[in-house]
């Protein structure tokens, strides 16, 4: 049970670093874009 716990909780954070990357990379194109 632990280790199944401890999967979803990397695929959570995995989940939530792909959202900030692609947040980021939308920002960082927004900004090229403004320039």
């Amino acid at each position: 049970m632990p280790r199944f716990t401890y999967i979803c909780i990397n695929k959570i954070i995995v989940i939530i670093k792909l959202n900030i990357g692609n947040l980021y990379l939308i920002n960082t194109i927004d900004i090229v874009t403004l320039f």
